[in-house]
């Protein structure tokens, strides 16, 4: 979930958190494929502060502190990153180039209990302690950083329609270049039409089509009310199917 507080128009301060629970299974071994009684789990989980800025009525930047941890069974890693974005509004029917980058952060690194483990350094002595307790230091890894540029424009805008194209170009540090693009058709900023494709330009993905409709009502007393459902497409995956709901007030 998020929350955005638009302070003057001007300056506007977020916050986010995201967790992904890949739910409970039982341990297995070698000796015990049914399990062993016990049972393990992962999950991920990142929370984000933001603060934005209009510099002109065109040009605007903006910028989230993160915190993110991934967790499986006893193990966890967790680090800080930094995202930060660029946004300009042309003259030219509305055109909106960005630009941003992601993840520019700490490394990760496993620990926990289960790296944890009694230790001799010197067996042939009787008189010295046989069980120090040694951590197994495992290999860190960077984040991925993630590039991008963007740009979309309302290439139909025509009495209470419109219909706005979106292209960007997404540069990953850990694979290749992948282009994504949409579309959404807005009736008087109450129902919206979305579709796009992600992952262009890449083999072997599971990504592909994803399609969308979208609801903004105002309710008096309440504010503007957006209802929201996409469709995405991952291939072996099988469908992904989200929901969203969203205040304005």
């Amino acid at each position: 979930g998020a929350v955005i507080l638009n302070l003057d128009g001007v300056n506007a301060f977020g916050a986010n958190l995201a967790v992904l629970d890949y739910g409970e299974e039982n341990v297995t071994t070698v000796q015990q494929p049914e399990g062993n009684g016990l049972r393990w789990s992962a999950q991920d989980l990142y929370a984000a502060l933001a603060y934005a800025r209009n510099l002109t009525d065109r040009f605007s930047m903006g910028g989230s502190v993160k915190y993110i941890r991934q967790k499986i069974y006893n193990e966890s890693a967790s680090g800080f990153a930094l995202d930060i974005g660029l946004l300009y509004i042309t003259r030219f029917n509305g055109m909106r180039l960005g630009v941003s980058i992601s993840n520019f952060g700490t490394e990760m690194r496993m620990e926990g209990k289960d790296l944890l483990h009694p230790y001799d350094q010197d067996p042939n002595n009787l008189g010295n302690n046989p069980t120090i307790t040694s951590e197994q230091k495992t290999a860190g890894w960077p984040l991925p950083l993630f590039y991008r540029v963007g740009v979309s424009m309302d290439v139909v805008k025509v009495s209470q329609t419109a219909l706005l194209l979106a292209v960007d170009a997404v540069i990953p540090s850990d694979n290749s270049t992948v282009l994504n693009v949409g579309g959404e058709f807005n009736w008087n900023e109450i129902f919206f039409l979305r579709a796009g494709y992600k992952s262009l330009m890449r083999e072997d993905t599971e990504e592909g089509l994803a399609t969308g409709v979208g609801f903004k009502y105002f309710v008096p007393g309440l504010g503007k009310i957006g209802i929201d459902y996409a469709y995405n497409d991952y291939g072996l995956l099988e469908e992904i199917h989200t929901w969203g709901v969203s205040f304005t007030f």
